[in-house]
């Protein structure tokens, strides 16, 4: 038996999960009443019982699956992988009203996709206006014929390109795209090895190397053509254009290829199809070949790109005071996926990222990064930088924060000592800090008043045995006989990881004042209003906060699962360091998923490690489902706090 998508939904949430879920947070995700759950999960235990597996229900503890071990939950995932199912959840609907229109030319009435679907027609035509958006997106129109009903309308180019895109979104459902059997019925009578063999033998000598995910996206699109070509559709390029990419080495590649596809595919393809699959070879993602060094790579790039990525790695610099410019992997990292996107935007061409989601949630700080150094590449290339791209240029980034990281672990840390009773209990602490800890220097032992000449020194961390309060270095209060206590502290201090004390820097930064329950409104963009006023009330934010804050979240959605979201601007314009926290009467739409905890943060500066930290916790926080639902429930901002200590 096959499930309907709200009870896949349901089994996401077991798969997903490391322990029980309670049904209020289902009823939450999913979107429907608890009692609609447990009815779902009735319905679902028949056919679970069929093979061993079952979910029970604990009060006071929530939903679980037993057995719980990998069998369960390999079976749980291969009932959601289910192909052929009807759309039930609005996103599901739109996708498969795409798919019809992108393989009709005649016209498709509402009145028959609604009863196809099962819906009424104003529920389709709630579809049908965000189908539109998304061919909008795609420079495509939807023609709208009174008595005659909807197709597509617009070039070719722009069609096909949208085809690959929409076959890229199985992607993101199944394992392999190329070889997906719902891609093979689409693409049907088009041998797809042989394009495969064809692309492998005519790309062998080239000196970047096509990536997976390229290699498959250039067989989807050969293969989209084939089958238009077939049809009579045939894509128009200007001849100037032509021309112009015939000096690419790329279409030398193409006119190979074309060369072996009319041999084996029996067709004639006209000089713009080369030039289609020259635009295709240009927009892909290449690999370095390992025989390359970084001299050749900049002259394969040219200097106009090496001096606009080092622009981006500069205005990075600027807004978090983190210097990659000595980074090579970085820059010439940046070079070789640039070389491709560029040519990408310059045709229109969509590039689904399928890791976008776990780059947004694992490497938040990266990903403002990218925003950051997109905003250089938009204004210089005068083009727009869509979320997918954004998400491709962290992953660099995020690669250069975790070499910075390992960098730094083998850096000997500079450690200054001051201690009030005494050289000898000095030289005491001294000794065993350093039997204790490898790499670590001691740049002398002071007594307290001589703190200007520590700081002149600018040590990465001082142990003091008497109470201090010093700026901007991490400053330890120890014994004299330095305890198993202070000795953790100081490990974690060393190797970045003060997990209790980064919890309470994030709780420093919430304000009774900032914190309202029971918010009403269902579009995201009236709760932002609602909080940056708090914000700019109480003058912790600038005056154009709240546009900044707009711009960033329509660049990206920020929402981060589990119901929440943490809106914050491109740039600061924060005054000072805050956080607004707004709690929903209920989970309204928020990007893709469904949000009820609201995080809207100010920050002065987003310097590296304080933004780091600060999303570090964040994360370990709301990866707690049960903790999450506790936030949703607090009764006031005392028992919020309280909540989030553990307490």
């Amino acid at each position: 038996m096959s499930f309907d998508a709200r009870k896949k939904k349901i089994l996401s949430g077991f798969i997903n999960s490391n322990g029980p879920i309670t049904g209020k947070y289902l009823s939450k995700a999913v979107g429907v009443s608890s009692r609609t759950i447990r009815n779902d999960i009735k319905l679902l235990n028949k056919e679970l019982n069929k093979k061993g597996v079952r979910i029970t229900s604990n009060p006071g503890i929530g939903y679980s699956i037993e057995p719980n071990n990998k069998d369960s939950i390999k079976i749980l995932k291969d009932l959601t992988k289910s192909k052929k199912d009807l759309p039930i959840l609005p996103e599901e609907r739109v996708f498969y009203i795409i798919k019809k229109l992108l393989y009709s030319d005649d016209y498709i009435t509402l009145e028959n996709l609604a009863e196809e679907l099962y819906v009424s027609k104003s529920t389709i035509v709630n579809d049908v206006n965000r189908v539109e958006e998304w061919l909008m997106k795609r420079n495509l129109k939807l023609h709208k014929k009174p008595n005659y009903g909807i197709k597509i309308e617009g070039d070719e180019i722009n069609l096909r390109f949208s085809i690959s895109d929409y076959l890229t979104n199985l992607k993101l459902r199944y394992d392999n795209v190329v070889e997906n059997q719902q891609l093979r019925e689409m693409l049907a009578d088009i041998d797809v090895d042989k394009i495969k063999n064809i692309i492998l033998e005519s790309y062998k000598d080239m000196p970047l190397k096509l990536s997976d995910m390229a290699f498959n996206n250039l067989v989807i699109h050969i293969a989209i053509a084939i089958k238009r070509i077939r049809e009579g559709k045939k894509i128009f390029l200007p001849h100037s254009e032509i021309n112009s990419l015939r000096y690419k080495k790329e279409y030398s590649i193409s006119e190979k290829i074309v060369s072996e596809l009319e041999k084996d595919f029996c067709i004639d393809i006209p000089d713009e199809e080369k030039g289609y699959i020259t635009i295709h070879l240009l927009g892909t993602k290449a690999l370095k070949d390992k025989n390359l060094d970084n001299r050749e790579i900049k002259n394969t790039i040219g200097n106009s790109l090496m001096e606009l990525i080092e622009e981006m790695v500069k205005e990075v610099y600027r807004v978090y005071n983190v210097d990659f410019s000595d980074d090579k992997d970085l820059l010439y990292g940046l070079a070789l996926h640039l070389r491709t996107t560029l040519n990408r935007l310059k045709y229109n061409m969509n590039l689904r990222n399928p890791l976008l989601k776990e780059i947004k949630e694992e490497y938040p700080h990266a990903f403002e990064m990218a925003i950051t150094a997109s905003k250089v590449l938009e204004k210089i290339e005068n083009t727009s930088i869509d979320e997918n791209e954004i998400g491709y240029i962290a992953m660099h980034f995020g690669a250069a924060i975790e070499r910075k990281k390992y960098l730094e672990k083998k850096e000997r840390k500079r450690i200054a000592i001051i201690c009030a009773t005494g050289m000898g209990t000095a030289q005491f602490l001294a000794s065993k800090i350093k039997k204790t800890f490898i790499n670590v220097d001691i740049i002398g032992v002071f007594p307290s008043y001589k703190i200007d000449e520590i700081l002149s020194q600018k040590p990465d961390l001082i142990l003091s045995t008497v109470p201090l309060e010093v700026k901007d270095i991490p400053t330890i209060h120890i014994s004299t006989l330095l305890s198993k206590g202070d000795l953790e502290r100081v490990n974690r201090a060393l190797e970045n990881s003060t997990e209790t004390d980064d919890k309470e820097l994030l709780i420093d930064l919430f304000d009774k004042d900032l914190f309202i329950t029971n918010i009403e409104h269902t579009d995201k963009f009236q709760v932002i209003k609602d909080l940056s006023r708090l914000l700019y009330d109480k003058n912790i934010v600038k005056e154009n906060y709240e546009h900044s804050i707009v711009e960033r979240e329509k660049i990206s959605s920020t929402s981060i699962g589990n119901l929440i979201a943490i809106p914050h601007a491109i740039l600061g314009n924060a005054i000072s360091s805050k956080i607004a926290v707004g709690i929903l009467k209920k989970p309204i739409k928020w990007g893709k998923d469904r949000v009820q905890l609201v995080f809207l943060l100010a920050f002065e500066k987003m310097s590296d490690k304080y933004f780091e930290k600060i999303f570090d916790v964040f994360f370990q926080i709301i990866n707690d489902k049960t903790k999450v639902l506790k936030l949703i429930s607090a009764k006031n901002f005392d028992d919020f706090i309280n909540i989030l200590r553990g307490n």
